[in-house]
């Protein structure tokens, strides 16, 4: 059995990926498509991306690094990305180690958690299937804080419309009930 969606292969009780959440089809039936360098993983210093690019080349690991001056994108496999980025915060350290002296004191220089990776997680734990994950970069986890503020606070904002619109007696008392229950419908119904 493979997914249609992510193309992972799955024993013949298995109906459901339990990643992507869709129903299995038979292998003979699902068409794979090549690998593509479709993932960032992630923005490093060019020493660093170095050692990177060549540890990908040396596992034969699909990858496409783009050079920005200071700093270098690597792009791999999306079916690969999690496990590197998994493995590279366990090993950052040793990386760190093998750069020669001059190399290791540029990228110690720029400091951080993990010094010479831009965009770094900030943590890696076991899921309850027993997989590896990474946490996002703490840039990526501010981003995803500011938005799930957004909701409440438009419904928050919208219940002291609605209890000024029922205070205030006049014109605007209705404008500001209707407004206050958009507010709190919209605010209620944002994504987290």
């Amino acid at each position: 059995m493979r997914c249609p969606s992510c193309g992972d292969e799955f024993e013949d009780h298995v109906t459901r990926c339990p990643d992507c959440l869709v129903d299995l089809q038979r292998s003979s039936e699902v068409e794979v498509r090549p690998p593509t360098a479709d993932a960032l993983l992630g923005r490093f210093h060019p020493h660093m991306a170095t050692r990177i690019v060549q540890l990908l080349q040396h596992r034969r690991v699909l990858h496409d690094p783009i050079d920005l001056g200071d700093v270098v994108e690597i792009l791999v496999s999306r079916e690969f990305r999690d496990d590197l980025r998994s493995e590279l915060v366990v090993n950052w350290s040793e990386f760190i180690h093998r750069l020669p002296t001059d190399e290791k004191f540029e990228v110690l220089e720029g400091g951080g958690d993990l010094p010479g990776w831009m965009d770094a997680p900030s943590g890696v734990w076991i899921d309850r299937e027993g997989r590896l994950q990474v946490a996002d970069s703490a840039e990526a986890e501010l981003e995803a804080d500011a938005r799930r503020t957004i909701g409440p606070g438009l419904a928050v904002a919208g219940l002291i419309a609605l209890l000024l619109g029922w205070y205030i007696q006049g014109g605007i008392d209705d404008l500001l009930i209707v407004g206050g229950i958009a507010a709190v419908i919209v605010g209620v119904l944002l994504p987290r």
